[in-house]
């Protein structure tokens, strides 16, 4: 009969990542707050972006609207940010 795993280790496992992702929302927050130049990017990556800073003071607050829009747009996947949302003159900045 094959191991099951332990529901606590599994459980523990979602709450730490919730955790890190609460870690990596202030860094991005701290970041957003630089006012980064955003105009060399196309309408739809500034859209996701604008959308997490604009919704969002606290990680909390941030996580239900990320939801509302994902379950929207049709999955977690469709906030990521691809390579395709990015301008060209964006990319071409980037290799100078």
């Amino acid at each position: 009969m094959p191991k099951r795993p332990d529901p606590i280790v599994t459980w523990n496992r979602v709450v730490k990542s919730l955790q890190e992702t609460k870690k990596a929302w202030e860094a991005h927050k701290e970041v957003m707050s630089e006012r980064p130049n955003l105009d060399l990017l196309s309408g739809e990556a500034q859209k996701r972006l604008k959308f997490a800073f604009h919704k969002s003071s606290r990680f909390e607050k941030f996580l239900r609207a990320a939801m509302d829009l994902w379950q929207l747009w049709g999955g977690m996947d469709t906030l990521e940010i691809v390579e395709e949302l990015i301008e060209p003159k964006q990319k071409k900045k980037e290799k100078e």
